[in-house]
């Protein structure tokens, strides 16, 4: 009985013969997709950390969000 080696599959990577513009591409959309994303998250966070430190003047955490969107 023979046993083989089960090659790890990297379901985020690019096939291997893939061009060097699909890797810029594709690096180019996960980065506007992060910032997209986490900006907002990072706004919001940012401002109630400023409240909690008693910097931001009093607004509430459903402030922040309203005025960040």
């Amino acid at each position: 009985m023979t046993t083989q080696a089960v090659d790890d599959f990297e379901y985020e990577a690019l096939p291997e013969n893939a061009s060097l513009s699909a890797s810029l591409l594709a690096g180019a959309f996960a980065g506007i997709a992060e910032h997209a994303i986490m900006y907002p998250v990072d706004s919001i966070k940012g401002q109630d950390q400023r409240r909690l430190s008693g910097i931001n003047g009093g607004r509430s955490l459903e402030e922040t969000a309203w005025m960040t969107f």
